[in-house]
């Protein structure tokens, strides 16, 4: 990395998710658009928006540099073009604080002076909410369809509306990490003075009437996620909350979520991507939980600070067992049908082998050899 400033921003363990699940969903996902783009024989052809961009670095706590998302989606993008000669990258960063932005500029120029023709990135000092808005607008006016696109997206701090979430998701080949920083939200949703920002986050007041003003704790804040997730309506969701740590110091216990992580996109390969990769973020030795699962561990109030808790396989088979009684599914709609489900694709694949061989269920092994397990195998469940 190249020459750095003295003084680097600190970021917060809980902070760190973000990009650590950034870093590894982007080369999956690009992995994944290009080869579609390759067989139907257009241009692979990618962009990244990153709508609160930032410095494009930080530190950690003993001072060494950690890159910020700007720097992470740079080099993915370099890499990918690399492997894959006529593949492009568009990068756009947008960060409305002018010294911010030139801070990016001059980190961004120094880390790769000379950018190949295949990946071009663009900085604007703009609030998120206008740059997508004109982005769109550009897009109805032209008639141009926009190319496959990855929208990371802070709409509290850097609002930008749940009304445009929806429009960004109305354009093919779209998706949005979305950071929902339930924490403040939470605080200003009964408090007058600031609940006008809360109107600008969903477009409208009407949330004011809804059933989880009138709750408190965990039912308040899961009547609020159900509730925003049903406002920006994406054929798939897939949500990571994110717990407090201890430097956050704050009252009553660190078992409370601080922020939601929550991917919005209307393909399949796309959210089980997502959520295979928030999964494994559950086993990285932080306070992090997937899903609602890691609940389990905060019942006296404190999250594990090494280990988080393994997923209950007896409960998966149980749950499978309910939900295909007397089906016969091929494996992916096993998948699809239970994403929101806090289980990683290879707990499925051990919990139906395991099953498979004791009788319990029957697979159909039509792509998978041997004692494999993949799309296109059917599997049959037992009546319950």
């Amino acid at each position: 990395m190249t020459d750095l400033p003295i003084d680097l921003p600190y970021l917060k363990l809980v902070s760190r998710a973000k990009h650590r699940i950034l870093s590894s969903y982007l080369r999956p996902w690009s992995e994944i658009l290009g080869g579609a783009s390759r067989r139907i024989g257009v241009p692979d052809r990618v962009a990244y928006v990153d709508c609160f961009a930032g410095g494009g670095i930080y530190s950690d706590e003993d001072g060494n540099p950690l890159p910020g998302s700007p720097l992470i989606a740079l080099k993915q993008a370099l890499d990918y073009v690399a492997a894959r000669p006529g593949a492009e990258r568009i990068l756009f960063f947008v960060e409305r604080d002018h010294a911010t932005a030139e801070r990016l500029r001059a980190l961004l120029a120094a880390e790769c002076p000379n950018p190949p023709s295949s990946v071009s990135y663009h900085i604007f000092e703009r609030t998120a909410q206008a740059f997508v808005d004109d982005l769109l607008a550009r897009v109805d006016q032209t008639g141009r369809r926009l190319v496959p696109s990855f929208f990371f997206v802070d709409p509290y701090g850097h609002p930008i509306t749940v009304p445009v979430m929806r429009r960004i998701l109305r354009v093919p080949r779209t998706e949005i990490l979305v950071n929902v920083m339930w924490s403040q939200i939470n605080r200003d949703l009964a408090n007058p003075a600031v609940q006008r920002h809360v109107d600008t986050l969903f477009g409208h007041a009407r949330w004011r009437s809804e059933s989880f003003t009138r709750m408190a704790g965990d039912a308040r804040e899961d009547a609020f996620l159900d509730y925003f997730v049903r406002e920006v309506s994406a054929a798939y969701h897939i949500d990571f909350p994110v717990g407090y740590s201890p430097e956050d110091r704050v009252r009553g216990g660190l078992g409370r979520t601080k922020y939601y992580l929550i991917h919005f996109s209307s393909h399949p390969k796309a959210a089980r991507l997502m959520k295979d990769v928030m999964y494994a973020q559950s086993d990285v030795a932080s306070y992090l939980g997937f899903a609602g699962w890691a609940a389990a561990a905060s019942a006296s109030g404190q999250m594990p600070l090494f280990e988080l808790p393994g997923p209950d396989l007896a409960q998966l088979w149980g749950r499978l067992r309910h939900r295909f009684a007397s089906r016969t599914v091929d494996f992916e709609g096993v998948i699809l049908e239970t994403l929101s489900w806090p289980f990683g694709e290879k707990h499925y694949r051990e919990v139906l082998k395991e099953r498979d061989k004791t009788g319990e269920v029957v697979i159909d092994r039509r792509k998978s050899k041997r004692d494999g397990l993949t799309d296109g195998d059917l599997i049959t469940f037992p009546p319950i």
